[in-house]
C-alpha cells in the first residue's frame, strides 16, 4: 500500500471545477513525458501519441486550461510547459502505477545486502547505496535510534591506570566502544564482576530505560549501596552517556544526481551538497515520513523559494515489534523522479532490511 505526503491531493482548480478525465490523461502524459527527458513537453509532442487522437490545438487548449489550475507553467519562452509541483501531487495519488520487480531481482538485491553476514552498519550503508544505484536518485537511510535499542551485554577491559574501555553491545549486533575515565585502577576480576552484575540486571532492556533506572538506583541508595554495586553502576552511566543520542545517516549517490538537468543550476546543486552535509536536515526530512507505516511520496520546501525535494520513503522495524526501534529507507532528489520505478525498489529494499536486522535481533 502507498501512502502520500506533503501537498494535500488537489482534484478541482481555483474556481471548484473537477478536472476532467481527458485533461487528467493528458496531465499524465506530460508528467510521464517530462520525467523521461527532463525538457519542457510541446503540445506537438502530446498530440502524437495515438491514446488521444487529439489536434495540436485541442492539446494546447487542454494545457492552458491545466495551466491556468496551476498543474503547469511556462518556464522561458518556449511551446512547451513543465509540470509543477501540484503536477506531481495529483500524478502520484491518482495516476500512478509502480512497476513490479522481478523476483531474480529481489533476490539479488537481498543477497547483496546480506552478504558476508555484514554488521548493522554495513547492511544500512550497502540499503543506502543500493538505492541509489537503482533509482539514480540519493539514497538514504535512516538507522534505528539507539536509545531504543536493547541492552545485550556490556564488557569492561583496563587500559592504563586511569583509564577503562567499555565494549557495548546491543541487541542487532550493534557495537559502540567508549574510553571511560576512572580514579582507580582496576583488575580484570573486579571489571569481570561489574560486567555479570550489570548485564544480569539490564539485559534486554533499552539504553533509555536503563540510563533512567541507574541515576534512580545511584539516587535512591546513596551511601547504602554496596561498594562493588555503585562502581559498577557508576562506570556503566558514563559508559552509555552518550551511546542513545547519534542518529547514523547513511547517505549515497550525489555524483548520480548531480548529473541531472536539475543540477546544471550551480544554486540548486548547492542545495544538494548542503542537504547532504546538514545532518539535521536530513532528520527533520525523514523523520516527517516516519508516521506512516507505509511507503510514502511526499515534497517538502527547505524554503519559499526553494524548489522541492521529492523524497520516497518506507520505513522499518528493526525488530518483529512495531513499537521498537524503527528506521527509514529513501530516495531524495528532484520533483522529477521516476516514481513507478522508485517505489517498488525503495519499498523491496526497506523489507529486506527489516528481515535481515530481525534475524540480527533474534540472533
Amino acid at each position: 500500500m502507498v501512502s502520500h505526503k506533503g501537498t494535500p491531493l488537489q482534484t478541482k482548480n481555483g474556481r471548484g471545477t473537477i478536472m476532467n478525465d481527458r485533461n487528467r490523461a493528458i496531465l499524465g502524459a506530460i508528467v510521464e513525458q517530462y520525467i523521461a527527458t527532463g525538457e519542457p513537453v510541446p503540445s506537438q509532442s502530446v498530440a502524437r501519441s495515438p491514446a488521444f487522437g487529439l489536434s495540436s490545438a485541442s492539446i494546447r487548449n487542454a494545457m492552458a486550461d491545466l495551466a491556468s489550475q496551476g498543474y503547469l507553467e511556462q518556464p522561458h519562452i518556449s511551446a512547451g510547459r513543465v509540470p509543477t509541483a501540484k503536477a506531481f501531487r495529483l500524478y502520484v495519488d491518482t495516476l500512478l502505477t509502480p512497476r513490479s520487480l522481478q523476483e531474480r531481482h529481489k533476490s539479488a538485491i537481498a543477497r547483496a545486502l546480506a552478504r558476508d553476514g555484514a554488521e548493522v552498519s554495513q547492511v544500512l550503508r550497502r540499503a543506502s547505496s543500493m538505492v541509489s544505484a537503482e533509482c539514480s536518485q540519493l539514497g538514504v537511510v535512516l538507522a534505528p535510534p539507539k536509545a531504543e535499542s536493547r541492552w545485550r551485554s556490556l564488557e569492561f577491559a583496563p587500559v592504563g591506570n586511569s583509564l577503562v574501555l567499555a565494549v557495548l553491545i546491543l541487541e542487532g549486533g550493534v557495537v559502540k566502544t567508549r574510553m571511560v575515565p576512572v580514579r582507580q585502577e582496576y583488575s580484570h576480576d573486579e571489571l569481570a564482576k561489574f560486567s555479570n552484575y550489570l548485564n544480569s540486571f539490564f539485559r534486554g532492556r533499552t539504553l533509555e530505560e536503563a540510563r533512567i533506572q541507574i541515576e534512580a538506583e545511584l539516587h535512591r541508595q546513596g551511601e547504602d549501596l554496596e561498594a562493588m554495586c555503585h562502581r559498577a553502576l557508576t562506570l556503566s552511566r558514563a559508559a552509555i552517556a552518550a551511546a542513545g543520542e547519534e542518529r547514523e545517516i547513511f547517505v549515497d549517490g550525489a555524483g548520480k544526481v548531480a548529473l541531472q538537468i536539475e543540477f546544471s543550476d550551480t544554486r540548486r546543486l548547492r542545495d544538494l551538497l548542503s542537504l547532504m552535509e546538514e545532518k539535521s536536515r536530513l532528520l527533520d526530512l525523514l523523520d516527517r515520513t516516519m508516521k506512516s507505516p507505509d511507503i510514502t511520496v511526499s515534497f517538502h520546501h527547505d524554503g519559499d523559494e526553494s524548489q522541492p525535494w521529492a523524497v520516497v520513503s518506507a520505513p522499518y522495524a528493526a525488530t518483529g515489534n512495531e513499537d521498537g526501534p524503527k528506521g527509514v529507507v529513501s530516495a531524495v532528489g528532484p520533483l522529477r523522479m521516476d516514481y513507478a520505478a522508485v517505489l517498488p525498489v525503495v519499498a523491496h529494499i526497506a523489507g529486506t532490511v527489516a528481515t535481515i536486522l530481525r534475524q540480527r535481533y533474534a540472533a
